[in-house]
């Protein structure tokens, strides 16, 4: 059933900042969630503190929507002097865990991505049918009908799906119905890009090597994978999904994270230690390749077409 929060104030949007502005943003460190980024190469000893705010102490700046039946947390860009007006064209979704949309940092983490210049969604995709083979229809039947429409109707071009653990998942078969919206004479969104937080692609969701592989084909290139510690071997390096990744030609890369367990970014304890310097070292590595990503993507040649057509933004 969907739930509304009341009214909510309106936030302006714009177009993604410059990178020069990127580069004098506040980024993460704006919000209550204040992440020390720390580089992956840091040797072990050197000691950090603690900058990671509790969630509590976050006051969220986004608002939930109705889309069709389900809930979506949005949170927009904050305003930039002379672009007041302007909708981003950039979007991330995030999906998810099984804990629900409400649950963790979900919500903060969507509004830091925001900081940095792009749309950021939480679809609810939590469901109540009774095996995970409806679930993924219901998700791409949620998408197709409802949230690939709301998005082109914000205008939404480019979308990099960040799915966390088992909403890795419906990070697939979101990606998965792009090609039916595009066959109804729509012309975006389209899907440049994937990420993968602690991916939990096994039993009872994922039966087989088949099944993987099936979910790993849809998911849209490039792919960041971010495993935790204890993740399964077959979405570590060398593990399947690499290997299904480079078969179909796709760039995949992986940032690894043993020090903490499955769900450290959504729901780690922040007060220690090795949670908030992981919660860090994870913000860095996703920022830089969505950055990255959204740059690549103005090059393809769908983009570059809306651009010249009657109507575009014109670069």
């Amino acid at each position: 059933e969907v739930q509304n929060d009341g009214p909510q104030e309106e936030l302006p949007l714009h177009n993604p900042p410059t990178a020069a502005e990127v580069a004098e943003a506040p980024g993460w460190a704006e919000l209550d969630l204040r992440v020390e980024v720390l580089p992956p190469e840091v040797p072990d000893e050197v000691e950090t503190s603690n900058s990671v705010a509790s969630t509590a102490a976050h006051e969220l700046r986004g608002r939930v929507e109705e889309v069709g039946p389900a809930r979506v947390y949005v949170s927009e860009p904050p305003a930039v002097e002379g672009l007041e007006g302007m909708r981003p064209v950039n979007c991330v979704v995030l999906c998810h865990d099984e804990k629900g949309m409400d649950s963790g940092r979900h919500r903060q983490l969507a509004d830091a991505l925001a900081v940095q210049g792009w749309l950021a969604v939480l679809p609810d995709f939590s469901s109540k049918v009774p095996t995970p083979q409806q679930w993924y229809e219901a998700v791409r039947t949620y998408c197709l009908d409802y949230f690939l429409p709301w998005l082109e109707e914000l205008g939404v071009e480019a979308v990099v799906c960040l799915g966390f653990g088992t909403g890795c998942l419906a990070c697939a078969h979101a990606t998965n119905c792009e090609e039916e919206h595009l066959k109804g004479g729509s012309k975006m969104p389209r899907f440049v890009g994937t990420v993968l937080a602690y991916p939990s692609l096994r039993k009872p969701h994922v039966l087989n090597d088949g099944e993987l592989q099936k979910a790993v084909a849809f998911m849209a290139s490039p792919l960041l994978v971010m495993p935790a510690m204890g993740d399964q071997k077959e979405v570590r390096p060398c593990g399947l999904l690499q290997l299904e990744f480079e078969l179909l030609q796709r760039e995949v890369e992986f940032v690894i994270f043993d020090k903490v367990s499955e769900g450290f970014l959504a729901h780690g304890d922040l007060s220690r230690e090795e949670v908030a310097s992981a919660v860090g070292w994870a913000a860095e590595a996703c920022c830089a390749f969505l950055h990255r990503t959204f740059e690549a993507s103005e090059e393809l040649e769908w983009r570059v077409e809306l651009r010249r057509a009657p109507g575009g933004e014109g670069g």
